[in-house]
């Protein structure tokens, strides 16, 4: 800091505020904020955002490459590129209907992604951010946000996830804005990964959408709906995972590249 100023730590981030923000303006960067490296402070951090969502790995997931090369590591934990996506989308719980007993599984995706960085890998990296408003804003003739709301989707997916999904809207309401969201997940062939594929169709189209799928994943990657982020060491991030999807290009396998991520409702 300027002056030999001590730099404010993220406990003195308003994180409701920022939550509130997030809704509107999608991911909030926070830099210049220090003690980003302290794991206990990262967790309160994330308590005062909402409710912290474990996972099988525990509260905090550390991004960054295994070096496993095998088909059942995934790109996550790799230096590959990933698909677009949201996060929770291989996420499930079990619910009980209290009416009949009976018992299914579904999604259980967060509300909101909290994002540190710890190690950068320069020139490259980068993660995306496309945002629902403005893909939905370019829709090409003859599309319509009315037509795509009619519309589901699934996907058969191998590897580590290995995961058949299935009736999926396309759509879905934004539970604050009341905005429509896309709800999305690149298809993902061997050709750009070593690790899970993923084959998508959109279930009620004539074409299994062959047409649109084209058009919504080149539009996920237009310049006028995706911000490209270059991450500081430091860095912390707050993303509305209904809003928004991400992804993340690929980076050097020799890097070190490492990002923190909490999951909060």
């Amino acid at each position: 800091m300027e002056n030999g100023a001590l730099a404010p730590t993220i406990q003195s981030i308003p994180m409701r505020k920022v939550r509130q923000l997030s809704h509107h303006f999608s991911r909030i960067l926070c830099r210049g904020f220090a003690r980003t490296e302290d794991e206990a402070v990262f967790i309160e951090s994330a308590k005062a955002l909402g409710e912290v969502l474990p996972w099988t790995h525990g509260i905090i997931k550390k991004v960054k490459d295994s070096k496993r090369v095998d088909k059942l590591n995934n790109n996550v934990e790799s230096s590959e590129a990933m698909p677009m996506h949201f996060d929770g989308m291989f996420k499930f719980e079990h619910v009980t209907d209290p009416v009949t007993g009976a018992t299914k599984r579904r999604q259980a995706f967060p509300r909101y992604q909290f994002f540190t960085c710890q190690v950068t890998s320069p020139n490259d990296g980068f993660t995306l951010w496309p945002s629902s408003r403005l893909l939905l804003r370019h829709l090409p003739h003859p599309w319509t946000v009315d037509q795509l709301q009619t519309l589901t989707w699934g996907m058969d997916n191998d590897g580590f996830w290995d995961a058949q999904i299935h009736q999926l809207p396309l759509l879905v309401t934004h539970p604050v804005t009341g905005r429509p969201c896309l709800r999305w997940h690149q298809p993902w062939d061997a050709s750009k990964t070593k690790f899970s594929t993923c084959v998508v169709t959109i279930e009620n189209a004539a074409d299994g959408g062959a047409r649109l799928i084209p058009i919504i994943d080149r539009l996920l990657y237009d310049y006028r709906v995706c911000l490209r982020l270059a991450w500081e060491v430091g860095d912390v991030l707050v993303n509305d995972n209904t809003a928004m999807l991400h992804t993340r290009t690929a980076y050097r396998n020799n890097a070190d590249r490492e990002l923190w991520r909490i999951h909060c409702d």
